[in-house]
C-alpha cells in the first residue's frame, strides 16, 4: 500500500502530536458543552499546524508560552475520557458500544488514507524518512492501521494527527476489560494507578521495546491477531467467550501501552488523562463525591506537570530551549484542564451554535485539517503568495489564516454529511440486526440480584 506523509516545511519543527477529535456519542441527545470543548480544540490543532506556514510570528511566540497542539491534545483526551465510558453504560453493551465505535471512526479514517494514497502520486508532498517506510513496509503498514494501534506498534502513520487515535483505541479497549470484570467504575483508583506507573516507568523502559527485539510486522501481525479475535468474542453475546475477548483487548492494549509504546514520555500519561475525565463523569452524575474527583484530578494534573519538567526539557540542548518546552507544555496541560472546567461548570447553559457545529464536525476537521493545509500552502505559493515568509504584512498572514479555517470547515462539513453521518447510520442499523438475529447482549456483565432486594427489582422492571 503506497502512502505518504504529509509535507513540512524544511524550517519547521515536526508537528505536534495532536489528539483526534473525540467521537460524539451515537444517538441521544448531544451534550452541546463538549461539543463547545471539541470546536476549541479542533480550532487550537488548527491554529498550531497553520503556524508552521501562516501567521509564523505570533505561533513563535505564543508557543513559548502555550503549545496550542498539547492543549488540544489534552482537551480531546479529557473529552473522551468524560464521554465514552458513559457511551458504554449507557448502552450495556459491548456489541453497541463496538460497532457504533467503528462505524464512527473507520469510514472517515479510510476515505483520509485513500485520498492521500491518491495525493501520493502527485507533486503536493515531499519525500520524508516516513515516506519510505511506508512504501517499504507495508505488510506493517496494513496490519497497524487495521487496528488504528500503529503508534503504539512502532509504524509511522499517512498522515501524522493520526497518532492520537491510537490511544482512543487503547482507552476502547481497556474500558471493555473493565466493563466485564464490573470495576469500571473505580475510576479515581485507576487514573492514580496509572499515573504513578507512568512516573516511575517513564524513565526505565526503552523505546519501542517489542517492535526493536521481535520486529516491527510479527508484532503488528500478532496485535492484529489478538485485536480481531478479541473483537468478535467481545461481541458475540456468549458471557464466557465475551469476557475472554474483552480482556484479550485489555491486555493487548496493557502490553503495548507500557511495552511498545512509540512515544516513551507522555505516551504513558494519556491514559491518566482519559481516566480523569472519566472520573470527573463520575462526581458530576453523583456516582462520586466531588472532593473525590477534584482530588484525584489535582494529583494526576501534579504528576504530568512534574513529568513535563522532567522530560520535556530533554528535546533541547540548551537552558532556554529546555525552559520553554517546559513552559509551554506544563501550560498547556493546565490550560486544558482549566478550559475543561470552565465547560462543566456552564454546562447548563445555552452554547453558540457555530461553535457546537464546528465540534460535531471536528473528527473530521482533525483528520483533514493537515491535508488541507498541505495542499492550500502549495497552491499559494505557486502563486506567488507566502503568508509564512518573514515580513509579510500581518493582515496577509490573517487573511491566509482565516481562509484555511474556513475551506478546512467546509470540507469538514461536505464529509460529516457525505461519509460520517451515512456511516453513522449504517452501524446503527447493523447493531439493531444484530440484536434481532443474535439477541442482546444488554445487561449481559450486570452483577446477579440476590435476596428480597434482587426480587423487588425484577418486580419493579417486570
Amino acid at each position: 500500500m503506497e502512502t505518504a506523509t504529509l509535507a513540512t516545511p524544511v524550517d519547521a519543527p515536526a508537528p505536534a502530536r495532536t489528539a483526534a477529535a473525540a467521537p460524539a456519542p451515537a444517538g441521544g441527545s448531544r451534550l452541546g458543552w463538549l461539543d463547545v470543548l471539541r470546536g476549541l480544540a479542533a480550532l487550537a490543532v488548527v491554529y498550531h499546524h497553520a503556524g508552521f506556514y501562516v501567521l509564523t510570528g505570533a505561533h513563535r511566540n505564543s508557543d513559548r508560552w502555550l503549545a496550542a497542539g498539547v492543549f488540544g491534545t489534552t482537551l480531546f483526551f479529557l473529552i473522551s475520557g468524560y464521554i465514552i465510558p458513559a457511551s458504554l453504560e449507557r448502552k450495556g453493551s459491548l456489541r453497541g458500544f463496538w460497532i457504533s465505535r467503528v462505524f464512527r471512526l473507520y469510514p472517515l479514517w479510510i476515505v483520509a488514507i485513500g485520498a492521500v494514497a491518491l495525493l501520493d502520486r502527485t507533486d503536493h508532498y515531499a519525500v520524508t524518512a516516513d515516506d519510505a517506510y511506508l512504501h517499504q513496509h507495508p505488510g506493517s503498514v496494513l496490519l497497524s492501521h487495521a487496528t488504528m494501534l500503529q503508534d503504539l506498534l512502532n509504524v509511522p502513520a499517512p498522515i501524522g494527527a493520526m497518532w492520537s487515535l491510537s490511544y482512543e483505541m487503547v482507552f476502547y479497549c481497556l474500558i471493555s476489560g473493565l466493563f466485564v470484570l464490573r470495576t469500571h467504575r473505580a475510576s479515581p483508583r485507576i487514573a492514580l494507578l496509572i499515573v504513578a506507573a507512568g512516573a516511575v516507568l517513564v524513565p526505565t523502559l526503552p523505546y519501542a521495546t517489542l517492535s526493536r527485539h521481535l520486529g516491527t510486522l510479527p508484532v503488528a501481525g500478532v496485535a492484529a491477531a489478538v485485536f480481531g479475535a478479541g473483537l468478535l468474542a467481545a461481541t458475540s453475546g456468549v458471557r464466557p467467550v465475551a469476557t475472554v475477548g474483552a480482556l484479550s483487548l485489555a491486555g493487548l492494549a496493557v502490553v503495548l501501552l507500557y511495552g511498545n509504546r512509540g512515544y516513551p514520555w507522555d505516551g504513558l500519561l494519556i491514559p491518566a488523562y482519559m481516566f480523569v475525565g472519566t472520573t470527573i463523569y463520575r462526581a458530576q452524575t453523583g456516582q462520586l463525591r466531588a472532593r473525590t474527583a477534584a482530588a484525584v484530578a489535582l494529583v494526576v494534573l501534579g504528576v504530568v506537570a512534574v513529568s513535563d519538567a522532567l522530560h520535556a526539557g530533554r528535546l533541547h540542548t540548551d537552558a532556554d530551549g529546555r525552559l520553554v518546552e517546559q513552559r509551554h507544555w506544563i501550560g498547556a496541560v493546565l490550560a486544558a484542564a482549566a478550559c475543561f472546567g470552565v465547560g462543566l461548570l456552564l454546562r447548563h447553559r445555552p452554547m453558540p451554535g457555530l461553535l457546537r457545529r464546528l465540534g460535531e464536525i471536528s473528527y473530521s476537521v482533525y483528520l483533514l485539517h493537515l491535508v488541507l493545509l498541505s495542499l492550500l500552502t502549495r497552491q499559494l505559493t505557486r502563486f506567488g503568495v507566502d503568508a509564512g515568509r518573514d515580513g509579510t504584512p500581518m493582515w496577509q498572514q490573517v487573511a491566509a489564516l482565516v481562509g484555511v479555517v474556513i475551506v478546512v470547515c467546509l470540507c469538514a462539513e461536505a464529509t460529516f454529511r457525505l461519509v460520517e453521518r451515512p456511516a453513522q447510520r449504517v452501524g446503527h442499523r447493523l447493531a439493531g440486526w444484530a440484536q434481532r438475529r443474535f439477541g442482546s447482549d444488554a445487561g449481559l456483565f450486570d452483577p446477579p440480584e440476590r435476596g428480597s432486594r434482587g426480587r423487588r427489582r425484577r418486580a419493579v422492571h417486570s
